[in-house]
């Protein structure tokens, strides 16, 4: 527990300055839920990797440690649906989550109440799943198997007799619910309900389903943190291509809040993060990377210009720290000089993490340089384009193709407007230095050593 604690995410730590951002959608949960029958359904969309379940932690850890402090605020129950996905069984994720969390709040009748109509939908088959269920409730469908016993042996039911008590026991879990919502010591009910974008498409949608034709509660709340690309094919692939995605989940989701992109600061506050945490580790990694301000604005801008996601930009740091400090590289570049080598694998790793069509296409040379010049161009201003690219053509050295001068100085002309080739060849003259000067290691080795990590351990 000690250690769960120490790994949970807090806003004292937070990179990406969310704090006020839950500040403000706490106010506006806690208000709008006035307004709507039934329970409040909120969504906040981002892309995979956009910090979605460190800011659903964090936002979990506040809002206990604030009850904790006498804060009459929301009791939060954060739920994984991916980690129940297996289950198939999103009533019984929902009501055990449930039944946890208002211990210490709701009356033992109120709760045990709850219990027996969660048997009395297991008994029907209703989606009870035992694996979860069972876990700290005491409802499992071995007792519900003889609860059923009890209830049939005296008894013959048709269909029509089945499916009214069905309904029947369906109202009788929402009214118990309900009195849980309602006892007078339980405070305001947050779900936090985390991943449901990851869930095969049945169990996604009929999450959505179950909360809202079971939990569908005055007083309850939830958040639904997603990437409604992701949601709109999983519905997509139930219902087919035609579905209005955005008509369908409106019955679903009261309103949708996206996630903020990190802005130019914040990501060059993760930036300087990861190098810490991934390029050098004392008594264990030093990649030999002189990491000062403008590297790290370089690397910053970069990122921005790649729209690295937070969880991309960690990733793309283990990958640098791995690939600078192996024995492979450190044989290569221990002369402080080869910035030029270092800074085009960095862009590599990008590129490598974002657009893997795109790194393959990296290593074919004299065929992609006037590709990769426009692609470059595609994402970034010029100034910055033509920079990252100077240090990708001085990277080829001796230059392994005919005609090396006029093919380099057409393609600089024609799109980074150089007017003239000695221009040109000044310009790029400083970041042969960057290769070594000495040295024989180019783009080519820079992309075999990339994926030679893919396959060997050093």
């Amino acid at each position: 527990m000690e250690a769960e604690q120490e790994n949970q995410p807090t806003f004292t730590n937070d990179l990406l300055e969310r704090n006020e951002l839950s500040q403000r959608l706490e106010r506006y949960l806690e208000v709008d839920q006035t307004f709507v029958e039934g329970s409040l359904v909120v969504s906040l969309d981002a892309p995979f990797g956009s910090g979605k379940t460190t800011f659903l932690k964090m936002w979990e850890h506040d809002l206990n440690e604030r009850r904790e402090n006498g804060d009459k605020t929301f009791l939060p129950i954060f739920l994984n649906a991916w980690e129940s996905d297996f289950c198939a069984d999103p009533l019984a994720s929902l009501l055990c989550s449930l039944i946890e969390a208002v211990d210490g709040y709701a009356e033992k009748a109120t709760k045990e109440k709850l219990i027996e109509a969660g048997k009395q939908l297991a008994w029907f088959g209703m989606s009870v799943g035992n694996d979860l269920v069972a876990k700290a409730t005491g409802l499992d469908l071995v007792s519900a198997g003889e609860f059923a016993k009890g209830k049939t042996a005296n008894t013959t039911l048709d269909f029509l007799d089945i499916h009214k008590k069905k309904i029947e026991a369906l109202n009788e879990l929402k009214a118990a619910i309900k009195a849980i919502v309602d006892d007078q010591n339980m405070p305001p009910i947050l779900f936090f309900v985390d991943e449901l974008d990851r869930c095969k498409p049945d169990f996604a949608i009929h999450f959505l389903e179950t909360i809202k034709h079971v939990f569908d509660i005055n007083n309850l709340t939830f958040l639904l943190a997603v990437d409604l690309g992701q949601l709109k094919n999983s519905a997509k692939s139930m219902f087919g291509n035609k579905l209005d995605f955005t008509e369908y989940y409106r019955k679903f989701s009261h309103r949708t809040h996206k996630l903020p992109v990190a802005s130019a600061g914040q990501l060059n506050t993760l930036v300087n993060a990861f190098a810490k945490k991934y390029l050098y580790v004392s008594d264990k990694r030093n990649t030999g990377l002189y990491f000062d301000t403008h590297k790290s604005k370089q690397i910053t801008e970069l990122l921005d210009c790649f729209e690295v996601t937070p969880r991309q930009a960690e990733s793309i740091f283990r990958s640098i720290g791995y690939a600078l400090a192996s024995k492979q590289l450190n044989e290569k570049s221990n002369a402080d000089h080869m910035w030029g080598y270092k800074m085009f694998l960095i862009l590599c790793c990008v590129i490598k993490e974002v657009d893997s069509a795109q790194f393959a296409k990296i290593k074919e040379e004299e065929n992609q340089i006037e590709n990769f010049a426009l692609y470059l161009c595609s994402k970034m201003v010029l100034q910055r384009a033509k920079w990252w690219f100077s240090i990708y053509i001085t990277g080829f050295k001796k230059f392994e193709f005919s005609n090396e001068g006029a093919v380099l100085y057409s393609i600089a002309k024609n799109h980074f407007h150089y007017d003239s080739e000695a221009r040109f060849n000044d310009s790029i003259s400083r970041f042969f230095d960057g290769w070594g000067q000495f040295s024989s290691y180019s783009v080519r080795d820079v992309i075999n050593h990339l994926q030679n990590l893919e396959t060997e351990i050093f």
